[in-house]
């Protein structure tokens, strides 16, 4: 697409249409956050799921959907002295959180670069109310730019939407189907764990003698990543808090992290958060989340096994992965050759372009 009507590409976008006016606001650095843990008497439970969002979200419905997924976390913190840790790092979990709405300057970059996968990503939520789309591409500055978008089919005439977007990191060794590389193409979520706040939630239970063992508060012993941050501070990163699997053959996840990012402080009482995600620092594959944005994700993800039991959904929520020409180019010229290839994964049979592009009416 060429040209856009501006008025007309908003109507298309539909829950895209939010942000112009308030997203100084929402990019605005915070000071140190200071939260307080919910009661404890409640058992933490996870956001309902949605079925629908019937009109843009607004920064309010943003900031409260954060807020639901921080009170999560902090209720599932053990009171047992050996969480201490876990509770020392929740004071940055608002600002751990790098879920926003875009704006339209970003979508238009989004639609324009990958209408095809957008249309096939459409084509595949008949039987569930919202998709996911990882897209990873260079910015103008020559950054790795990642993010993991929700979308979701108008009812009313199948156009599709954006609801938000969560800044995530993809893998540093490039895309395509060589080890530790972001697998590429349409995928269905196959299954999903929810834990606790830092706990490991990868399938290999074999390894459970490698964490930090604590029981909850009813006795039930659970393992948990040893710290947070850089990998000077501690041990691999791990699969954390939240997991949604697409891959199960090569063990892929949409999943919470032990290294989204830390507060650099300049003073006593004054710093910032520096966040690992959105292209910086990168995965071994996975798409990683912040821990707070791996529990939102769970108001819009349906698969057929929850944490090992069958669901009532005979197919899982789709999730198209795709990155541009720059993006894989970016990984050739760091590894230094130009002869490794990455195929971008076939389409499935759009071959006009206005067949496919689920916007071209809006050239």
């Amino acid at each position: 697409m060429d040209k856009i009507n501006r008025r007309k590409f908003l109507t298309g976008v539909g829950a895209a249409t939010l942000v112009i006016a308030g997203e100084k606001h929402l990019e605005k650095q915070k000071d140190t956050p200071q939260t307080t843990p919910p009661s404890r008497h409640e058992k933490p439970t996870p956001p309902e799921k949605e079925s629908h969002v019937d009109r843009p979200l607004s920064l309010n419905d943003l900031e409260k959907h954060k807020q639901e997924a921080i009170d999560y976390l902090l209720r599932s913190i053990p009171s047992d002295s050996r969480a201490d840790y876990l509770r020392e790092h929740a004071q940055y979990l608002d600002v751990e959180s790098q879920m926003y709405l875009p704006d339209t300057e970003e979508l238009k970059n989004v639609v324009e670069k990958s209408g095809q996968q957008l249309a096939e990503l459409r084509d595949a939520m008949g039987h569930t109310p919202y998709g996911l789309f990882a897209f990873a591409d260079i910015d103008n500055k020559g950054k790795r730019f990642q993010r993991l978008y929700v979308v979701q089919k108008n009812p009313s005439n199948q156009q599709l939407e954006f609801v938000k977007a969560y800044k995530a990191a993809m893998s540093r060794n490039g895309f395509g189907s060589a080890k530790n590389q972001t697998p590429l193409g349409l995928y269905f979520m196959k299954s999903e764990r929810k834990g606790l706040y830092g706990e490991i939630v990868s399938a290999e239970q074999k390894y459970n003698d490698k964490f930090n063992p604590i029981p909850d508060d009813d006795g039930v012993l659970h393992w948990f990543t040893w710290g947070f941050g850089q990998e000077k501070y501690n041990r691999i990163a791990e699969v954390v808090t939240a997991r949604y699997t697409f891959n199960e053959t090569r063990g892929f996840h949409v999943h919470g992290t032990n290294r989204s990012g830390e507060w650099e402080e300049f003073q006593e009482g004054e710093g910032m958060w520096r966040s690992f995600l959105g292209g910086e620092h990168l995965s071994t594959g996975c798409i990683r989340l912040s821990n707070v944005d791996s529990i939102d994700t769970h108001k819009y993800i349906t698969t057929p096994s929850i944490e090992g039991k069958h669901s009532n959904n005979e197919v899982g929520t789709p999730i198209m992965i795709y990155a541009t020409p720059a993006a894989i180019n970016q990984v050739r010229k760091k590894e230094g050759t130009n002869e490794t290839k990455i195929k971008q994964p076939k389409s499935l049979g759009h071959r006009n372009p206005e067949a496919w592009n689920p916007f071209s009416q809006l050239d």
